[in-house]
């Protein structure tokens, strides 16, 4: 199925006015709700589902695409409405990073059609790897016009959601790097661990917050029974004595958990589930590309 069959010409709409994000998410339903008479009779309830979903976590998925959405028990077609801002309105990322809204994708399902919800959601989201049709998409200078270029780009909605579609790309620890980059990288990520690669970006394995820590704690400490002697030492002198010779390859993890980028997401919870652990690593032919945690699937797919 392709993304165009839900996308009807009437629901497609450019300069949309509106100052704010629900500024422009009101223009939006005002319009959809002119164009479908059962939608209108609704709205009211559909906008504050949608809202409510938004005051939980901003629906902007990067490369300044908009995605409001919601699931609805008393509606029931699909609404995939495709609206282009008439000014600059700037709205934050789950990683509170700030972006222009460019595109908006409004999308409406029946609460018991998750998995055309995802399907979409993924199908949308493979228009924002293309930032020169976003460019074009932005210059449309009227509704005909930007129907037709969504129709002819056209991604396929593919069926199910895979890894690649809910991972996080983040900046991987190099097996030489030190400890005082090492730090520099877990925070500036704000994750509690990050993939290990070698100089090639072959994945290696893993590094967490336990072995950098551990790396501050003398190693004649673990012996003792008692460790109230360290109550007059300095605190982590150890890990500021080596901050800058030892290295990423002397502490991290070589048994890592990785999926390639096709695995369906069934499959990377059951290996979360079955292996008791929080995170995984993407990779493919020895390549590292992303990484999933139990918080990305819940953020991702459950909270739809």
């Amino acid at each position: 199925m392709k993304l165009s069959s839900y996308i009807d010409k009437s629901l497609v709409f450019v300069d949309l006015p509106g100052e704010t994000k629900y500024d422009l998410i009101a223009s939006m339903v005002e319009k959809i709700g002119q164009a479908d008479k059962t939608f209108l009779k609704n709205k009211v309830k559909i906008s504050q589902l949608i809202v409510e979903r938004e005051n939980s976590m901003s629906t902007m998925i990067g490369n300044g695409i908009f995605v409001p959405h919601a699931r609805t028990d008393f509606y029931d077609d699909i609404v995939v409405a495709v609206g282009i801002p008439s000014s600059q309105v700037e709205e934050e990322l789950p990683t509170g990073e700030k972006e222009v809204i460019k595109v908006i994708f409004l999308v409406v399902t029946q609460k018991t059609n998750n998995k055309l919800m995802l399907n979409l959601l993924a199908g949308v989201s493979s228009i924002g790897q293309d930032e020169a049709f976003l460019s074009s998409l932005k210059k449309a200078a009227t509704s005909d016009k930007l129907y037709h270029s969504l129709v002819k780009y056209d991604p396929k909605i593919k069926d199910g959601i895979l890894a690649k579609d809910i991972m996080v790309s983040m900046d991987p620890a190099n097996l030489n790097d030190n400890l005082q980059q090492l730090v520099s990288k877990l925070v500036s990520e704000g994750v509690a661990a990050l993939p290990v690669v070698d100089e090639n970006g072959v994945f290696a394995g893993e590094v967490t917050e336990r072995e950098l820590i551990e790396a501050g704690i003398p190693k004649e400490a673990k012996a003792m029974r008692s460790l109230g002697f360290l109550r007059s030492s300095d605190p982590f002198d150890e890990f500021f004595k080596n901050e800058s010779t030892i290295q990423v390859k002397d502490i991290y993890r070589k048994k890592a958990v990785f999926i390639d980028r096709k695995a369906p997401i069934m499959e990377v919870a059951f290996v979360m589930l079955k292996r008791k652990i929080t995170r995984m690593y993407v990779v493919e032919d020895g390549q590292y590309y992303g990484s999933i945690s139990r918080g990305d699937i819940i953020k991702k797919v459950l909270h739809l």
